[in-house]
């Protein structure tokens, strides 16, 4: 969906020295509650595997390309003006706990590491929640 294409949080950034594709998700400034009163949450979920897929294809061609094999990414998530709004909404939480036990059950060990910036001190709190889900 257009709506996603525009406002989705985060990119490819680039590859580090391994040659792992590296994701910037600047989730913390993401109006997500406005882009499922625009999609539905399958449609929002579907678009995030769709990066996790993009990110795979960029493994493949990167061994190609290098000769070696490379089989995992990092994602870098910053959360700077996440707020506990937010972190409450409902539909949102259930997403991310769904794409969580995707990409576990789909894309296991390709997860090279997961940095997260800027985290408030509810952060951990909203984390157990949605770990607990799992």
């Amino acid at each position: 969906p257009v709506i996603l294409r525009h406002y989705y949080p985060g990119d490819f950034a680039g590859f580090d020295g391994e040659g792992c594709p590296v994701w910037i998700i600047p989730f913390g400034h993401a109006d997500v509650k406005g882009m499922l009163a625009c999609v539905s949450k399958e449609e929002f979920m579907d678009f995030t595997l769709k990066i996790v897929e993009c990110s795979m294809m960029l493994m493949r061609k990167k061994s190609q390309m290098s000769g070696k094999p490379v089989s995992q990414h990092v994602f870098i998530f910053d959360l700077d003006g996440f707020s506990l709004k937010s972190a409450t909404h409902r539909p949102m939480l259930d997403i991310l706990q769904k794409v969580i036990a995707v990409y576990e059950a789909n894309y296991p060990e390709t997860l090279k590491a997961a940095f997260v910036l800027n985290a408030s001190s509810f952060f951990q709190i909203v984390f157990k929640i949605i770990q607990a889900g799992n």
